[in-house]
């Protein structure tokens, strides 16, 4: 998250932008299975591929945090979550 500031109000009536909600200090808000997450990013576009040029965005399915597999990613569960396929395929680790 980066915060700027800007030099003239945003008009949020633009078709192109929007306001996002960040968590409460209780973390209620947290994600859970059965809903999704959007990412973005210039990352590479397949694996051992080149960066892109153009913003990309994925959604993806929250993983339980019960999940073994989720389970040995994460290393604090105050602010990480497990998103992706179980397959693979779309994902943000290079590509």
């Amino acid at each position: 998250i980066a915060l700027i500031e800007l030099d003239r109000p945003v008009n949020f009536s633009d078709p192109y932008l929007a306001a996002i909600c960040l968590p409460n200090e209780q973390n209620d808000a947290f994600p859970t299975e059965n809903q999704f997450a959007y990412v973005t990013g210039w990352g590479r576009l397949g694996e051992n591929a080149s960066y892109s040029y153009t913003l990309q965005q994925l959604v993806l399915p929250i993983v339980s945090d019960q999940d073994e597999f989720c389970q040995r990613q994460i290393s604090d569960e105050l602010f990480q979550f497990c998103a992706g396929l179980r397959q693979g395929e779309k994902d943000t680790c290079q590509g």
